[in-house]
Parts: C-alpha cells; sequence; structure tokens
C-alpha cells in the first residue's frame, strides 16, 4: 500500500548484519572495490528509496540516554532521601519560666501576694450590709453615661441623614460619567436609551483568507541543499514543522530514537537539535516548545494505548488524535481520556492518518486517512480543551483496490488533499489531489498533470505545505523505478498551478519521501530521503516564497 511511493533498492553486499552496540553501531565495512550492483526493480508501494535493513554508521557515534526510561514506575509512599538529621522543632513562642504557686482564697483566683487588692475586696464586703443598692446604683448610671458618650460618637461620623443622602447619590452617579464617555459613538447630550447596532453584513468576496495574511508569491529554489544528517530510517517518516525562529525537520535516525533539528530559514545551518525516544518503533518524530525549550515528542504504537494510531498535533496546547470505540477521537496530549469527534462506519483499519491545524481566523484541525481503497476527509472545529465535528467525513473513492498515504495542510480557510493513485497494479502511481473550502463538502479528485522537465513516468509520495490566502506548496517524487527526483510547484486556492517548478534534489541523487513547510516570511524548505550507500540521508533544500509588491 503506497503509504510513501517507494524508490530503488540500493545494492546491498551479502554477510549478517552488523552489531549493534549499546553506545551506537558497529563501525562500518570499507565498501569493495568492484562496482556496485544495479538496484532490482520494486514496485513503488511508498515513494522512497528502500535500503537494506541494515545501515552502517557514517561516524557519528550515538550518545546513550542518560534520562530513566518514560513510563518508569514510581512508587508514591517511597520516603524521601536521608539528608542528615533534621534540626530540632523550635517553639516561636518562648513560654515564660513557671512562677510561684498560686493560692485561691474565697474562689477569686487572687495571688497571695497582692495585699492591697485583698484589703479593697475585704472593704466592699464591709460595706455591702449597710449599703445594699449603693453599688447597683453606681453601676447602672456608670453604663448610662457609656452609652450616650456612644451615641454621641456615632451621630457625629454618621452626620446629618439629608447629607447621606446626597453622599449616595453622587457615588452612584460617579460611575456613569466616564462610562458614556468611553462609547464614542453615543452622543453626550442623548439621554434616550441606547440602541443595539445591526451585525455587520457579511459581503462575499474571492479572496479565501484574511486580509491581514502576507500576499506570497510563486515558490522558487532559493540556494544549494544541504545534508541535515547522515542517517535517517524511511518508517520514522520526514516532517517539516515552522518553529520560530526557524524551520525544525523531524526524522528517526533509529528505529526507537526521535531527533529534531532546528535549521536556520536562511542558511539552513542547523542550530540546535533536541532528541527523543520512543516507547515503540518510531512513526513520526514532532517538534513541540516545551517550557520555551525545543522537544522531540515520538509517536509510536503501543499496545496497551488506548488510541489507536496516536498522532500528536501541534496546537495551544498541543491535542492527540487517534481511534477508539469505533470513532475518530482527540485527546489532550498523552492522556487516556478522550472525546470522540467522527464515528466509522464500515470495516477496515484507518491507517496513515494525517491532521493540520486550520489556517487564518479558523480555529480546529482537518483530518485525512486512508481505509481500504479510499481516502477520507474531515474538520474539527474548536480549540484548548473542545472540539467538535463540522459535519460528518466525506469520502474520496480511490481509482483501484489501494490508494497512496494522504498529506492534508491548511491555507487561509482552504484545505489540500493530496494522494498517490492508479487503477490497477499494472499502471503508474500519478498523485490526485482535493481542494476543499472550511464549512463545504470536498470538490472532486482531479489528476495533477506533471510539469515538463522531469523523470516523468509515474508521481507518488506528495507533500502539502500550506502558504497564505489559499494558496499552497506541492512537493512530489517522480521517476521511474530505476530512480527517482523530489519536485515541487505553488498550488492556486482553485487546484491550478502557478509559476515554474522547482527542481529540489539534484541531479545523480535517489531521493524520495519529501516534506515541506514554508513560513509566513515566504522562507521554506523541502527535505527529502536520499540513498547514501547502503542507508538514507536527510537532505534540505531552501526555498523562497517571496512577498507580492
Amino acid at each position: 500500500v503506497p503509504s510513501n511511493a517507494p524508490p530503488p533498492v540500493p545494492g546491498a553486499p551479502p554477510g549478517p548484519p552488523k552489531a549493534r552496540t549499546l553506545l551506537g553501531i558497529a563501525p562500518p565495512v570499507e565498501a569493495s572495490a568492484a562496482p556496485a550492483p544495479i538496484a532490482p526493480p520494486i514496485a513503488p508501494d511508498f515513494g522512497t528509496p528502500i535500503a537494506p535493513p541494515v545501515a552502517p554508521d557514517l561516524g557519528t557515534p550515538i550518545a546513550p540516554p542518560v534520562a530513566p526510561a518514560l513510563g518508569a514506575p514510581v512508587d508514591p509512599f517511597a520516603p524521601p532521601p536521608a539528608s542528615g538529621p533534621l534540626p530540632p522543632p523550635t517553639d516561636p513562642v518562648i513560654p515564660d519560666a513557671p512562677g510561684p504557686a498560686v493560692d485561691e482564697p474565697d474562689g477569686f483566683g487572687v495571688p497571695t501576694g497582692s495585699r492591697g487588692l485583698k484589703a479593697i475586696l475585704h472593704d466592699l464586703r464591709a460595706l455591702q450590709p449597710r449599703n445594699k443598692y449603693l453599688v447597683p446604683v453606681v453601676g447602672a448610671l456608670a453604663g448610662a453615661l457609656v452609652l450616650l458618650i456612644l451615641a454621641l460618637i456615632v451621630s457625629a461620623i454618621r452626620g446629618k441623614p439629608s447629607e447621606m443622602k446626597t453622599a449616595s447619590s453622587s457615588a452612584t452617579t460617579k460611575p456613569s460619567t466616564p462610562a458614556t464617555t468611553t462609547t464614542p459613538s453615543a452622543p453626550a447630550s442623548t439621554s434616550a436609551a441606547p440602541t443595539v447596532a445591526p451585525p455587520p453584513v457579511e459581503t462575499p468576496t474571492d479572496t479565501p483568507a484574511s486580509a491581514s495574511e502576507p500576499a506570497l508569491a510563486d515558490c522558487a529554489v532559493a540556494g544549494p541543499s544541504h545534508v541535515v544528517a547522515p542517517r535517517a530510517m524511511v518508517s520514522g517518516g520526514l516532517e517539516a514543522y515552522e518553529y520560530d525562529p526557524g524551520l525544525a525537520l523531524g526524522f528517526a535516525p533509529t528505529a526507537r530514537e526521535g531527533m529534531i533539528a532546528l535549521l536556520d530559514p536562511m542558511t539552513l545551518a542547523a542550530t540546535s537539535t533536541a532528541r527523543g525516544r520512543g516507547l515503540g518503533d518510531v512513526r513520526r518524530v514532532v517538534a513541540l516548545p516545551v517550557a520555551g525549550k525545543l522537544t522531540a515528542v515520538v509517536d509510536s504504537d503501543r499496545r496497551a494505548d488506548r488510541l489507536g494510531g496516536r498522532r500528536t498535533v501541534v496546537l495551544s496546547p498541543p491535542i492527540d488524535v487517534g481511534v477508539a470505540e469505533g470513532s475518530l477521537v482527540w485527546a489532550p496530549h498523552r492522556k487516556d481520556t478522550y472525546a470522540k469527534l467522527f464515528a466509522l462506519g464500515g470495516e477496515g483499519p484507518v491507517e496513515s492518518l494525517a491532521v493540520a491545524p486550520l489556517a487564518g481566523e479558523h480555529k480546529g484541525i482537518g483530518v485525512a486517512f486512508r481505509r481500504g481503497n479510499a481516502i477520507w476527509v474531515g474538520v474539527a472545529k474548536g480549540e484548548g480543551g473542545s472540539f467538535t465535528a463540522d459535519g460528518g467525513l466525506h469520502r474520496i473513492a480511490g481509482l483501484g483496490t489501494k490508494v497512496g498515504s494522504p498529506t492534508i495542510a491548511a491555507s487561509g480557510d482552504r484545505l489540500m488533499i493530496a494522494f498517490a493513485d492508479r487503477a490497477a497494479g499494472t499502471e503508474p502511481w500519478q498523485v490526485r489531489t482535493v481542494m476543499m473550502q472550511v464549512g463545504k463538502a470536498p470538490g472532486e479528485a482531479a489528476p495533477f498533470a506533471l510539469p515538463d522537465g522531469g523523470l516523468g513516468v509515474q508521481a507518488m509520495s506528495p507533500a502539502a505545505a500550506g502558504m497564505t490566502r489559499g494558496r499552497f506548496l506541492l512537493a512530489w517524487t517522480e521517476g521511474p523505478v530505476s530512480g527517482h527526483q523530489v519536485r515541487a510547484i505553488t498550488i492556486n486556492p482553485d487546484g491550478s498551478t502557478s509559476g515554474a517548478p522547482l527542481s529540489i534534489s539534484a541531479q545523480g541523487i535517489n531521493a524520495g519521501a519529501p516534506a515541506a513547510v514554508v513560513s509566513q516570511s515566504g522562507r521554506g524548505v523541502v527535505a527529502f530521503l536520499a540513498v547514501k550507500r547502503k542507508t538514507f540521508e536527510v537532505i534540505a533544500t531552501p526555498i523562497e516564497c517571496a512577498h507580492k509588491k
């Protein structure tokens, strides 16, 4: 099944595969002086040069992982590591020294040392029989005097009733003054109730995107190609991202290791790299900023994963899309809780799931996947923690019994879907494209006519990248089984081509499996895999889509 169309197989010397070590791969064996054998023809199922199962080390040692494996169990009840004896607890309130014993005669609790107070109490007891009502009368007078003083104080503070009313009314009218002045459309002298203006009427326009987006001209090659990495696995895919302040490429140097290379958009020099390991074989490597740091997130298939074919989507915050309970679902990144988006009727697995964040003012994602001999497309609206399906899934029938892996990209309010297709196994592969406006059904799948100047024969392994205002850059693998090249061209919102085609790979290079990205500044890159001895290397070609004047 042409998930990415296959290229020819370079010659592989006989002999057992080389042994791997903990620190990398065993040193390469020098090639013999004999001429390399001619690669046997194979069916182009993936559009990439297919290397032997063993790739020699090209002199770049692989550093062993120093961090523990992800998902290692952590004992929540384990005691913290000992760091020496802790200081004794300290009471911040220092108690006084204990005093002498207290004598409590007659139940009053007065210490025996208070001779004057005891004498006063004795005198009061002596006066009580002769002046029975003196103490109550004095107490009542004192209480009345205290109440009178309190009433005078409260009255002085609160003021007169008329003053309270004026103050309260002035306090309520003050906020209304700035409220009227902050509305420029309301006249200052108008006292009538405000009227609600009708909503603006949308006028149809031929521009399928916001006018705030820069208008990019047709793309062109901006310089020579550069080798980004000397080794990559075809099964790990090749991904391209816009990552401020540059462009990022994701690939897999080994079966379970992913790498992100951040490139300068002008020179394509690698400014930084990030590595990540998967719990299974690498399917793709995603560039994500985590705490302001470039991070390589590895998507891999895990048996215990509740989401089948889980794919990381670069949003803020990032989300995952996969299959669960007979539906296409979304989940918070690396979480098992999910919500359903589209019900999947019928039979057959979901393969080659591709997801593209919507562009411009639209918030959501576009999805495309292969199921049987058809491509399925859908749109989900939302952002943050809520996504809902915008309509149902749309089926795009293939020409025969097999179709290739789809690519999907967004630009303005448009989506572009492309895939390899053929009516029979004896026919050459061709690329078919579908244009879709957000909120509407996709158009008919149209065959992509190869521009002049290439190897011709057949085309496969398309890769679409969104530009601005509904335009796209489309890259593909072209050529016979004996050798492939990568080319690209600008696509208009209606699916027609614009400008001259771009020769991405140089002559004499057996190349395939492209990935493309174009930033809003107009700088971009088309990367691809190329055969190098017995392995594949990652090569990138800079492109520029200048701003229209």
